[in-house]
């Protein structure tokens, strides 16, 4: 269709004109802004997620991946990675499906071409139907395969549950190509791939490797094949089946509550912006064994809700057949620790013949990371509350900051007067106002010293009592000597004594060494002055 309309010419004639190329583009323009609009998150019932990074870039393959930032209301149902030679890819361009859930997912993507440039972006589907896209990546494949395909085995299934299974493969050969993602794939239909999400992904390399296949249904066949992938593409082994237990009854337990948080020494480091990690200690009340031996226990955890051995983070202990275990997420010799700042989910568990039961799941948040050494608040951390001492808590850190060099030499008092002063942690406050309000502001005093810092711009710093400063001290010398961890200057010397506002009468003060080791000392001696502050 055409429209046709008259105006006058700059000459005064009437003419006929057609505009149809004009709408045309109008149209065609409207419907490209249309189309872009389409894949903007803006809606807030669209899952947000945000796209990784493309790695491991080969001839015929890559590995990226995905982070659910928010799933918009409601569960995810599917997730992954979309990509192809055009720009904005969707999912009814080429994907992956890297399972449901909120957690982080690596993708390892297949069926590329050498040399090609590709636009990828990572996807997340909820159950309203609304898919969110990450950002968009591009990548260009290598010039050519290089090698072969990789040369991967597996063994047969021989321990088998009801709901699980565990499995051991070997990639005996790369095929003269790394290789980037290797695990297992089943399902109930034989020769399973990678394009279903019922897979493990155990990272790259050569070797034999174990995987856990879990999600299983009961008195039901599973066919399983090892696969693995290089820069040419993915290989698989020769197909196992297996047939899963009847529906017997697993363990019964409940899992113990996150009873403390204890900051690693080993992660510690000299360098005083960096935050400590945590272990976690939890553990499992077995009420029944499901009628058939416990095997194994441990506890589970995750940064997404419900984990199993499968898919987050586990720790087996040792059975020793009583009905209550203790465990924890990690110990200082290895590298299993939670993160500072992090919410997780916890839940203990207990195998016997027929399967895994778990235990009820258990939401806690690790704190800041807080350990003696840390810049924090205007100084350094000196202390950090323990469980069990008063002020503690769990969930907010508590404990005292000290100025990293010493603030002053001064005397304790210049004159001898009746003053009350505690020795107690916790009073430092109470005597360094008793101490000033004591003398005039003339008067010199280690006291007058503290009050009067400004350190970190902050006014609330003090004389440390006797109880306090010893506490510093003891962790200042263990963390130094101990863990080779050095903060806080302090001078390290048996005989430098350094002030309290603690006094065991009116003519004398309380010092105490880098070791924490006090003595009394005449109120007239001119020694180092640390101020303090709580948190």
């Amino acid at each position: 269709m055409r429209t046709q309309f008259a105006i006058l010419n700059s000459g005064g004639h009437k003419g006929i004109y057609y505009i149809r190329v004009v709408l045309f583009t109008m149209i065609a323009l409207f419907a490209v802004s249309c189309e872009d609009e389409q894949v903007t998150n803006t809606n807030d019932n669209t899952p947000i997620i945000k796209t990784v990074a493309v790695t491991n870039v080969q001839s015929l393959n890559a590995v990226s991946g995905g982070e659910v930032i928010s799933d918009g209301g409601s569960a995810i149902v599917a997730k992954g990675v979309c990509w192809g030679t055009s720009a904005l890819p969707t999912i009814n361009d080429s994907k992956t499906n890297d399972g449901n859930g909120t957690s982080s997912f690596t993708s390892v993507i297949n069926g590329l071409n050498s040399n090609t440039s590709y636009f990828l972006r990572a996807y997340a589907t909820n159950t309203n139907g609304k898919t969110g896209y990450g950002e968009e990546l591009t990548f260009t494949t290598k010039s050519g395969a290089v090698g072969s395909l990789a040369t991967i085995t597996i063994n047969p299934i021989s321990t088998i549950f009801s709901q699980s299974a565990n499995s051991t493969s070997n990639v005996t050969n790369n095929g003269g190509s790394p290789v980037t993602a290797r695990g297992v794939c089943w399902g109930t239909m034989q020769n399973p791939t990678i394009s279903l999400a019922t897979k493990t992904n155990e990272g790259g390399g050569s070797g034999v490797f174990n995987s856990t296949i879990t999600g299983l249904t009961p008195s039901t066949t599973y066919f399983v094949r090892a696969y693995a992938t290089n820069g040419v593409g993915t290989s698989y082994s020769t197909q196992v089946s297996f047939t899963t237990k009847d529906n017997a009854p697993v363990p019964v337990l409940t899992t113990k509550a996150v009873e403390l948080l204890v900051i690693d020494p080993m992660s510690m480091s000299n360098d005083k912006s960096k935050y400590g990690k945590f272990i976690g200690l939890s553990g499992g009340d077995i009420t029944s064994d499901g009628g058939s031996a416990i095997d194994s226990v441990g506890i589970c955890w995750s940064t997404s809700t419900d984990p199993t051995i499968g898919t987050g983070m586990s720790r087996l202990w040792s059975w020793d057949k009583n009905k209550s275990f203790e465990s924890r997420t990690g110990n200082v010799s290895d590298d299993i620790h939670l993160i500072p700042n992090t919410t997780y989910y916890l839940r203990a568990f207990a195998r016997n013949a027929n399967g895994v039961g778990y235990g009820n799941m258990i939401k806690f948040t690790t704190t800041q990371g807080l350990y003696p050494g840390i810049l924090y608040q205007g100084g350094v951390v000196a202390y950090v509350l323990k469980k069990g001492e008063p002020g503690y808590d769990q969930n907010v850190e508590h404990g005292l900051i000290i100025t990293e060099n010493d603030v002053a030499t001064s005397v304790w008092a210049n004159a001898i007067k009746t003053i009350s002063t505690d020795t107690s942690y916790g009073t430092g406050i109470q005597n360094t106002t008793n101490i000033v309000r004591a003398f005039t502001t003339a008067d010199p005093s280690a006291a007058l010293a503290c009050l009067n810092c400004r350190a970190g711009n902050r006014s609330d710093w003090y004389l440390p009592s006797l109880g306090e400063l010893r506490k510093i001290m003891s962790t200042y010398y263990t963390y130094s000597y101990a863990y080779g961890h050095e903060y806080a200057n302090f001078t390290k010397d048996d005989r430098f004594y350094y002030w309290t506002s603690s006094r065991p009468n009116n003519q004398s003060g309380y010092g105490v060494n880098y070791k924490g080791i006090q003595t009394s000392l005449a109120y007239n001696n001119r020694l180092s002055v640390r101020a303090v502050r709580s948190f």
